[in-house]
């Protein structure tokens, strides 16, 4: 399955519900970037798609993706304009072997400069690393390459992690060729790019979860310990893993380093992972019944034994309706320990909205948020959207959404900024609500990050070019605790 494939509503028609909030118009783009706050990439002779964005320490933005069957990088100085002394003119292009083809999915950029993209190549886990001007890293892997197979399987990593010593950690799935069934994958890298054999005696781990299918990983942390957490589905519930620093399953960790959780719908997928300060971890996702008015937020939290954490909600499990059809794509934890969730909501009748709910450290809604503890802002004018797919936390506590919108009938890039209290802020944008059109029918973020000047970088994935834009910011945001580039919402509601 794609990475980029998002969950689709189809079929449902539904009255009587919310009314469209009113639209917006007229954002007020950051001049100082790009050509009136938009820049556009193209890599010559493929279809380029960028699914992860990071900031470097002195501002500069990195984007990385692919471009055809090929790793693509580009990086822009903080006014926009392509980087001349990376690459060749700012933009990267790295090949693998004919037929082995590749697709970066996640970024990490080390505290040296080095930038480190991760995804699949040859149906195995692909590395690729980078020098601070673009060069491929010669001394990692072989010249700056690695692929890992998993033995009798095609496997693809979606997520990356890099520990305080250096050695990164992937996290995705694994398929066996004979059968299709999927499992958690994990693999550790030693910083020359080897394998790490005090991972699990060769640097790879699968993990399967008894009596259940379709397994993958689609986010992976790392505990102050340097214990490893991975989240993500297992057919019909959530799935989370934790690893002892040597690959082994954490058997303090629920018994035997696993556990599920239900929510009692027929599919069930977690896509954000995020650990509170006093180790508890919490999971955000999606559960879906079959019929699509029922798919709602689903949060949940575990102790650090693995158990649900019955001071959340009384059971560890928190799901919240909208109303319409909705998932939660993103979460961030703000210093006060609540909670803030954010994703879509929407019907084919009524469009999408942008969607977020606040939590307090209970678990209950806080109803000082909006008056009931959840927003839905209109960003779609009645059609069909991808609703907020990142969030972030700006340190005077406002809340910044990214995400898609479909004012006119072509999917832009959107991001709104919301005071502490829900309301939207008049001071961002227009009313609130910044709305970007790239003129390229298909734009959707995948990310939001702050530049250390307090300008909002988003990362969009487009067809058929590699998107960045930046807004003005009073104050900079904590990045979102999202993985970069995941919206995988695959589901299609009939």
């Amino acid at each position: 399955m794609k990475k980029n494939s998002i969950l689709a509503f189809t079929g449902l028609l539904c009255a009587g519900l919310l009314p469209l909030p009113a639209q917006a118009a007229g954002p007020f783009l950051d001049p100082t970037f790009g050509k009136g706050g938009k820049v556009v990439t193209s890599f010559p002779g493929g279809l380029d798609t960028a699914n992860g964005v990071a900031v470097q320490a002195d501002g500069k933005i990195v984007v990385a993706g692919s471009s055809g069957s090929d790793f693509a990088l580009t990086r822009y100085n903080t006014d926009g304009s392509l980087d001349a002394g990376f690459g060749t003119g700012g933009r990267v292009h790295t090949d693998f072997p004919v037929g082995q083809g590749g697709l970066a999915n996640a970024l990490v950029i080390q505290p040296d400069g080095k930038i480190v993209l991760a995804g699949l190549a040859n149906n195995g886990f692909a590395l690729v690393r980078y020098n601070t001007d673009g060069s491929l890293d010669v001394t990692f892997g072989t010249d700056g390459r690695v692929i890992t197979p998993f033995p009798g399987s095609n496997a693809e990593a979606r997520a990356i992690v890099r520990q305080p010593d250096g050695k990164l950690v992937l996290a995705g799935s694994s398929t066996d060729s004979t059968t299709f069934q999927s499992v958690f994958a994990l693999a550790r890298y030693n910083t020359n790019g080897s394998l790490d054999t005090s991972f699990d005696g060769d640097g790879l781990v699968t993990t399967d979860f008894d009596g259940l299918t379709s397994e993958r990983a689609n986010a992976v942390a790392l505990q102050a310990d340097g214990k490893i957490i991975a989240a993500g589905q297992g057919s019909s519930a959530f799935a989370v893993a934790r690893y002892n620093a040597d690959g082994s399953l954490d058997l303090s960790f629920d018994g035997d380093g696993k556990t599920t959780t239900a929510f009692g719908g027929t599919s069930e997928e977690a896509l954000a992972l995020a650990i509170q300060g006093d180790g508890k971890i919490i999971v955000a996702g999606q559960t879906a019944k079959s019929v699509a008015a029922d798919d709602n937020f689903a949060l949940a939290r575990y102790n650090t034994d693995g158990s649900l954490d019955n001071s959340f909600d009384s059971d560890g499990k928190v799901t919240t309706d909208f109303g319409l059809v909705d998932g939660a794509s993103a979460i961030v934890i703000q210093p006060d320990g609540r909670i803030v969730a954010a994703g879509r909501a929407g019907t084919t009748a009524l469009g999408s909205f942008f969607a977020l709910a606040r939590y307090n450290t209970n678990g209950s809604l806080d109803n000082t948020f909006d008056g009931d503890g959840k927003v839905m802002t209109d960003f779609s004018g009645g059609r069909f959207s991808l609703g907020a797919l990142a969030v972030a936390l700006q340190p005077d506590g406002r809340i910044v959404a990214a995400g898609d919108a479909n004012i006119s009938g072509q999917r832009d890039f959107g991001v709104i900024r919301y005071h502490t209290n829900g309301s939207l802020d008049a001071t961002f944008g227009t009313a609130g609500k910044v709305m970007t059109d790239f003129a390229l029918n298909e734009e959707t973020v995948a990310g939001v990050v702050v530049q250390p000047d307090g300008k909002i970088a988003g990362c969009e994935l487009p067809a058929p070019k590699i998107q960045i834009s930046s807004l003005p910011a009073t104050i900079p945001t904590a990045p979102s605790t999202r993985p970069l580039g995941r919206a995988d919402w695959s589901r299609q509601i009939s």
